[in-house]
């Protein structure tokens, strides 16, 4: 299989998604800044990992910071020796979970450190604009993300995290190509209304 690109175009998580679900074997090489990272897949899981001075689980999560790199995926390839072993898709939820902690951490404060709640009119009308985003991009599929963003709390970094909820779920389910394109467009929407 020969899979080679910049994880700017082809971001890790797809990569990792892909080599998982394929269970393929190989090592996924990563370049960047004159630096190397590298991925171990034995029948699709993660068996090794490193990165800069960083090994395992922990090597793993900081790849996923990387925005610009070059990457070459050498089937057949295998460790000197395994140092775990970690299914695909709990290493991208774990990744997302670290996103969206350290999201929160950064949040949307007032000056009384609490989160920032918006006005009940105007947090109810954005809201529909977002739902409306997704039914004219989605139909009846939408039904799932009109669900999850009515039903969050009125706060700027609830809609925020529930359209990073959206990009997620449109990424797997639905367009994985528009899915952060989408997903930045209801997140300006969220930022521009206070």
């Amino acid at each position: 299989m020969e899979l080679k690109g910049n994880i700017k175009d082809f971001p890790l998580p797809a990569i990792i998604q892909l080599v998982g679900l394929g269970k393929k074997t190989g090592m996924l090489s990563i370049s960047f800044n004159n630096q190397k990272a590298s991925l171990y897949f034995n029948d699709g899981d993660i068996v090794h990992a490193s990165m800069l001075n960083t090994h395992g689980r922990d090597a793993v999560i900081k790849m996923f910071h990387l925005q610009d790199g070059k990457f070459h995926f050498f089937a057949a390839e295998k460790p000197e020796k395994e140092t775990m072993k970690l299914h695909p898709m709990s290493v991208l939820m774990e990744a997302a979970k670290q996103y969206d902690e350290k999201r929160e951490a950064a949040g949307v404060f007032d000056s009384k450190g609490t989160k920032r709640k918006l006005h009940e009119e105007k947090i109810e009308a954005l809201k529909q604009d977002l739902v409306a985003i997704v039914k004219d991009l989605f139909g009846n599929k939408a039904k799932k993300l009109e669900t999850l963003l009515l039903s969050c709390n009125n706060t700027e970094i609830d809609l925020i995290g529930a359209c990073d909820k959206i990009e997620k779920y449109i990424y797997v389910f639905l367009d994985p190509e528009n899915s952060k394109a989408i997903a930045d467009k209801m997140r300006n929407l969220v930022e521009e209304s206070h």
